[in-house]
């Protein structure tokens, strides 16, 4: 069963990165770029301080939180799960890198297993949205929760394109980026909204 399922990662691996073109090259590369999104990251934060305009402790604690989220996820995925797991990056897998199509000789560091870009970048999503659209309507989460969540996608098939992570350490990337922004988000969400913590019946998230 475990050899199975690895062998569908790799298939699956190999479907995506094989799919290439000389214009996908380009924009997948420019898309996997953490410089490529510092415009959103700094229209994260004037969200933030716009939203808390009137609470400057607030803009700090909400700051902090992404800041802990997105962090934590880094760390965990990092200096935990990719040294214990030790699962090759499939340009360093010895069964198939020489199939993987490279980018500008980019094959990323030895381990893959799991993705930082996924976990950073879910718990930044998965955070921010909590954060914009606490006590908003449905609307909200369509207009804010949808496109990070895309966001979060298109980092994540970029990863998948260059060839340097299996869609499992994907998977496993957006869990641990998910978890980590829920437990964040579960202790800090009465500093921000304290009214709405108060109020909220017992048991409920």
């Amino acid at each position: 069963m475990f050899d199975q399922l690895i062998h569908i990662d790799k298939s699956l691996l190999l479907a995506i990165n094989g799919a290439h073109a000389e214009w996908a090259d380009v924009l997948m590369w420019q898309v996997s770029q953490s410089v490529t999104w510092l415009p959103l990251y700094a229209l994260l934060i004037v969200c933030v301080i716009v939203q808390f305009r009137k609470q400057p402790m607030a803009i700090a604690v909400a700051l902090a939180l992404i800041a802990v989220a997105v962090g934590g996820a880094d760390l965990i995925c990092a200096q935990v799960i990719k040294p214990l797991v030790a699962r090759p990056r499939p340009t360093h897998d010895a069964q198939i890198g020489a199939l993987v199509h490279i980018v500008n000789g980019y094959c990323g560091g030895a381990y893959g297993f799991c993705s930082n870009h996924a976990a950073n970048t879910m718990a930044c999503a998965t955070l921010c949205s909590a954060i914009f659209t606490q006590g908003k309507s449905w609307r909200a989460h369509l207009y804010i929760t949808l496109p990070m969540l895309l966001w979060v996608l298109l980092n994540c098939y970029s990863r998948m394109y260059l060839g340097v992570h299996y869609p499992l350490d994907i998977l496993a990337g957006l869990v641990v980026g998910s978890v980590m922004a829920w437990a964040t988000w579960r202790l800090g969400r009465g500093c921000l909204f304290p009214r709405d913590a108060h109020e909220r019946p017992a048991g409920e998230v």
